[in-house]
């Protein structure tokens, strides 16, 4: 979340998809030890038009997963196919962690 900010459409938006891609990825190493170029190969394009990245059809997967149980407004959380309604957009890195 220190860096939120710099990823606002405002603060993006001088950028080319790309760019932001970059900055995202140097992020990524940087916080949390995940390579760059890894990164990088994930949100490339896998192809022309509207061919995505490698995350598209698996976000995908996980939006109709989540709006086929009614859920359209995050975080909503389940565990083991549970709700868990006390989970809150407000918790603390610690609660998240616990």
């Amino acid at each position: 979340f220190d860096h939120q900010d710099e990823y606002l459409d405002t603060a993006v938006a001088g950028e080319t998809r790309t760019q932001t891609g970059a900055r995202l990825a140097a992020l990524a190493e940087s916080a949390c030890g995940v390579p760059a170029a890894d990164v990088c190969t994930l949100l490339g394009l896998k192809g022309e038009g509207n061919a995505g990245t490698a995350l598209t059809q698996p976000l995908k997967w996980a939006v109709k997963h989540h709006r086929a149980r009614g859920v359209h407004v995050t975080p909503t959380v389940f565990v083991h196919g549970i709700e868990a309604p006390q989970v809150s957009s407000s918790y603390s890195e610690e609660q998240w962690l616990t």
